[in-house]
């Protein structure tokens, strides 16, 4: 099975299929996941594929079908619209939260602490939400209201102590968004949301 795409940035189509026919296991399945978590363009091609092909779809695939994947694939990819701009920092907080989350999915995910525009006052920024499921990646990620990302990590549970020395700073407004993978490959994610550190 060949691991990435010609260009070498990408998942292959032999890696969604995989994937979707849930034939990866154990390491490969993880940085497939992985991999979609923090890729839009391979989520959106994975998400296609799915709804093209089905979860029922046989092992064999034929070459007409890969090359046609393929090609709708980078239709899509040429088509779609780019909303971040290298450079910017001045997108609006919502804004900026879309460039790091699931692209067009609901939002599933509730958060539980911190609420929203809560000031924190302990030495601790510990993070929590409730489950969306079993055998879930989540990606937590806190970004300023410009946008940067100053810290993420990926965990399959459901709270998380941001580090000491992620560089967040006592009086400013921060957000954070947990973003999920299932094991099936459904996405889902939390609604952007404030704190002041």
């Amino acid at each position: 099975m060949s691991n990435q795409s010609e260009d070498g940035l990408h998942l292959s189509v032999d890696q969604l299929a995989a994937h979707l026919e849930r034939r990866l296991q154990g390491a490969e399945r993880k940085a497939v996941v992985a991999h979609l978590v923090e890729c839009r363009e391979c989520r959106r091609e994975y998400i296609e594929t799915g709804a093209v092909v089905g979860p029922a779809r046989p092992r064999w695939i034929g070459v007409r079908t890969v090359f046609g994947l393929a090609a709708a694939a980078a239709a899509v990819f040429v088509l779609m619209p780019r909303t971040f701009r290298p450079g910017a920092t001045t997108a609006a907080p919502d804004v900026a939260m879309q460039r790091t989350s699931l692209p067009d999915v609901p939002a599933p995910i509730r958060l539980a602490a911190p609420v929203e525009g809560e000031r924190l006052t302990g030495s601790d920024v510990r993070l929590s939400w409730h489950p969306d499921g079993d055998d879930v990646l989540y990606r937590v990620t806190v970004q300023t209201d410009a946008g940067a990302v100053v810290w993420k990590t990926e965990t399959h549970d459901t709270s998380y102590t941001v580090p000491p020395d992620a560089p967040l700073t006592r009086g400013i407004r921060y957000y954070w968004i947990v973003d999920a993978l299932h094991a099936d490959g459904r996405p889902a994610r939390s609604p952007a949301t404030s704190f002041i550190r």
